[in-house]
């Protein structure tokens, strides 16, 4: 992608968001790993990003 864009190829940069990061079945087996991760996977302390009370 950096490529496309110092080329100033933009729509192919798009195309490549849309395709690729964006696509469900591309990106799937990380989508599950974040949103599936065991309770104890995760960081749940004041400090972390999920933080609960």
């Amino acid at each position: 992608m950096i490529e496309m864009l110092r080329n100033h190829d933009f729509n192919s940069a798009a195309d490549y968001i849309r395709d690729v990061h964006w696509s469900f079945s591309v990106q799937e087996r990380f989508i599950r790993k974040y949103y599936f991760a065991k309770h104890l996977d995760l960081d749940l302390s004041e400090e972390g990003n999920g933080a609960v009370e």
